[in-house]
């Protein structure tokens, strides 16, 4: 009888490449949800510019607060 294979280490060869792949992945998505949120952003204060309506003010503020309670989270 054969022994069963010997496991692949996590930190070397295959293993690294799998973990370093799907921390690039993680961090690219990242990146792109950020440039929309500041896209969505630049809406709201543009609006409010256009419009003189203090609410796309009031969602900009709410906006801008929860992207940086977001980005505080990501960083710990």
């Amino acid at each position: 009888m054969k022994s069963p294979p010997k496991e692949k280490p996590l930190l070397g060869g295959e293993g690294l490449h799998k973990r370093i792949k799907t921390g690039y992945a993680v961090q690219r998505a990242f990146q792109l949800a950020w440039i929309r949120w500041q896209r969505q952003a630049a809406i709201f204060i543009a609006e409010f510019f256009r419009t003189g309506d203090e609410r796309h003010l009031s969602a900009f503020c709410k906006h801008i607060t929860a992207m940086r309670a977001h980005l505080a989270g990501a960083t710990q």
